[in-house]
């Protein structure tokens, strides 16, 4: 989904009611009451600066393999300008659907979710093919077109 929040991660867990394991960058573990909330709840540290964090991707795809929910915002980080492969690359060699989520914050908030997206083709194309979904999403959720609690 989309990310431009601190509370992102915990509005976009509100569309199902299974245990959603998040990636969070590693500085946010340097504090230990949230390193131990975080933990509790699913959530598990990557390291943005590395250009491949082994642990944090076999920790990932232990949660796929396992048939968990795994929770990425394809721009890695708040406001992040273009999309990442990572959710994409995760999909594929997971087999896992990516399930499109956007959130918009104009008024009440408004969250929707959108049809699963097979993990199938090249990486880029399918983090291409999720962030038009997601784009769409966006604008159905701007233009009031979507309904809050309207999932699919």
């Amino acid at each position: 989904g989309n990310h431009s929040s601190t509370l992102d991660p915990f509005l976009a867990s509100l569309g199902t009611a299974r245990v959603v394991h998040y990636m969070a960058k590693k500085e946010l573990f340097e504090n230990k009451l949230y390193a131990w909330l975080m933990t509790h709840g699913g959530t598990f540290s990557i390291d943005r600066h590395s250009k491949a964090d082994i642990g944090a991707i076999r920790k990932a795809l232990e949660v796929l393999n396992g048939e968990g929910v795994l929770g990425i915002f394809p721009q890695g980080t708040r406001g992040g300008s273009e999309a990442l492969d990572g959710a994409a690359y995760l999909a594929l060699k997971g087999k896992a659907p990516i399930v499109p989520m956007c959130i918009v914050k104009e008024g009440p908030w408004k969250i929707a979710y959108g049809t699963p997206i097979a993990p199938e083709g090249k990486v880029k194309e399918l983090t291409e093919q999720v962030m038009k979904a997601i784009e769409a999403l966006e604008q159905d959720l701007r233009l009031d077109k979507l309904k809050l609690g309207k999932q699919r």
